[in-house]
Parts: structure tokens; C-alpha cells; sequence
């Protein structure tokens, strides 16, 4: 800092102009040396501008992976499982004796018997029982209930419909002219019905 000179009488000139006339000289030295001291430090200081650059943080978002939904069996993450059944429409199968199913087949065979002339009051000695969506394939030899009389053997075709189950066709009850038509029942069913799988037949 540099040192500045005071002259006491421009002070004692200058401090009576500011209504200072009443101070000691040594008062009005401190007086100039505050008022000097002042204007070096206003003078002095840097005026100094500092610009804090933005911070942007780039922040990756998570991402969270959608839910994988899984489908077992044609169903859903909400697993979606087929009802337990014991067949398929794709899949062949006899049903057992005793069933309600197995019963009501052969009673609507006994039905087509009785309404075309043929001796209904039988049982079927049940030699093929196949079952393949709503289609139905049997091959039987009706005998009379006492097993005194026995009757040629027959083929059905069968469908099902709202659950009940009806003859669509017979194989074997006109006897040569139906083997003279065709040589076996899947040849003489699939001919009368398009529409029949050929896996239904053995």
C-alpha cells in the first residue's frame, strides 16, 4: 500500500468546510487517514465476477422389465393351466365300462335297432369303442339278453350332440350288399361322411 502524505493545513481547510472545525488536529489526521484508508479499499477491491458453470447431471432412467406372462397349456405373468380333462378333441380314447358315456352308447344304438326292425332287446359283446370328439366309432355283436340267441355283427357311427349321443350310420345290417359297397366299416363311414377323422377308425 502506498503511503500518502497528509498536508495539515488543506485538512484543517477541508474539515472546515465539513463542519469539522472543532476537532485537534490529530483528530482530523485519523478522520483523513479513515476517509483515505476508505476510498483505497473501494478502489482497491477486485470486483470479480464468478459464474458457476450449470451442473446437469444426466441421470439413465431404470427400467423395469414388463412382467413375462406365460401360457401353459393354451393359458398366462398370469399362468393361465386347461382344465384337468380326460381327453382331448385330438385324442382317441374308449370309454370304460360303467360310465355314463359308455352307457348312453350303446343305448342309442339299441335305439337305431329298434326304430329300423332289429331286435333292441340285446347286449353288446363290444369288440372296438372309439371315441374322438363328438364322433363315436363301435363294432359289436348283439346277442339276446339270456345269450340263447346271437346276431350278426355291426359297426355305428355315432355323434353327439348337446351331450346325447345318436346313430349317424351302420355298417353289417344289410349284411353283403353293405360289404359289397365297401370292403370295411372306415372305408363305407369315411365314403357316407366326409366330414369323419380317419384317426377315429382303427
Amino acid at each position: 500500500m502506498q503511503s500518502v502524505a497528509l498536508d495539515s493545513t488543506k485538512l484543517t481547510a477541508r474539515s472546515r468546510y465539513l463542519g469539522l472545525g472543532h476537532l485537534g488536529l490529530g483528530h482530523l489526521a485519523a478522520v483523513g487517514l479513515l476517509i483515505v484508508s476508505a476510498l483505497l479499499v473501494g478502489c482497491g477491491t477486485d470486483s470479480t465476477t464468478t459464474t458457476t458453470a450449470a451442473s446437469t447431471t444426466s441421470v439413465t432412467p431404470t427400467l423395469t422389465p414388463e412382467p413375462t406372462t406365460t401360457t401353459v397349456l393354451g393359458v398366462a405373468s398370469t399362468t393361465t393351466v386347461a382344465p384337468a380333462t380326460s381327453t382331448t378333441a385330438s385324442t382317441v380314447y374308449t370309454p370304460a365300462k360303467g360310465t355314463a358315456e359308455r352307457d348312453s352308447i350303446m343305448d342309442a344304438q339299441r335305439v337305431y335297432m329298434a326304430s329300423h326292425g332289429m331286435p333292441s332287446d340285446v347286449v353288446f359283446v363290444v369288440d372296438e369303442l372309439r371315441v374322438l370328439g363328438v364322433w363315436a366309432f363301435s363294432q359289436v355283436r348283439p346277442e339276446s339278453t339270456d345269450g340263447t340267441a346271437q346276431y350278426e355283427g355291426l359297426s355305428f357311427l355315432l355323434r353327439s350332440r348337446s351331450g346325447s349321443w345318436s346313430v349317424v350310420d351302420i355298417w353289417g345290417a344289410a349284411g353283403e350288399d353293405d360289404r359289397e359297397a365297401a370292403p370295411t366299416a372306415k372305408a363305407f363311414f369315411m365314403d357316407r361322411n366326409p366330414s369323419v377323422p380317419a384317426s377315429l377308425f382303427p
